[in-house]
């Protein structure tokens, strides 16, 4: 079974779920470099969509059924921002104090706020950023105002 394989066959055990390469790399026994490879191949390939920086799901999440009519089909509902999850987003970053990697965000979250994920991230990350609270660092981190952007 190729690398490809193995991804989406894992991926689709949690089909709404967004994924990190180093997530993926866990499950898979490889390298998180491999990982991030074959995931931006298969993102070329049409398997994938980038929700974030290294961060993917799975194409067919966002795919129509083949019996559905569009008056049938409701949109995607965007995942909750609570106040709780923007707390424990702003006070995870001013624990670090530097600017963080979205997955270590998660990772922290989902301690203490319930079922929080990737997606969850950057919504909760677009309503913080709008407010001014937090800005886009690099390459998938966030950090507050005052470390800037590069």
């Amino acid at each position: 079974m190729s690398r490809t394989e193995k991804i989406l066959e894992f991926m689709r055990q949690e089909p709404g779920r967004s994924w990190s390469a180093s997530e993926v790399s866990v499950h898979l026994d490889c390298a998180p470099n491999q990982a991030a490879d074959a995931m931006r191949r298969m993102l070329k390939e049409g398997h994938l969509l980038r929700v974030d920086a290294g961060v993917y799901c799975l194409a067919s999440r966002f795919e129509r059924p083949a019996e559905a009519t569009p008056e049938q089909e409701s949109p995607p509902v965007p995942p909750q921002v609570t106040p709780e999850a923007r707390d424990a987003f702003l006070g995870v970053m001013q624990t670090i104090g530097h600017p963080v990697h979205g997955t270590v965000i998660v990772a922290r979250l989902r301690r203490s706020v319930p079922d929080f994920d990737l997606t969850h991230l950057g919504a909760v990350a677009a309503e913080l950023r709008a407010d001014g609270k937090i800005v886009r660092h690099s390459d998938g981190k966030y950090a507050l105002p005052a470390w800037g952007k590069r």
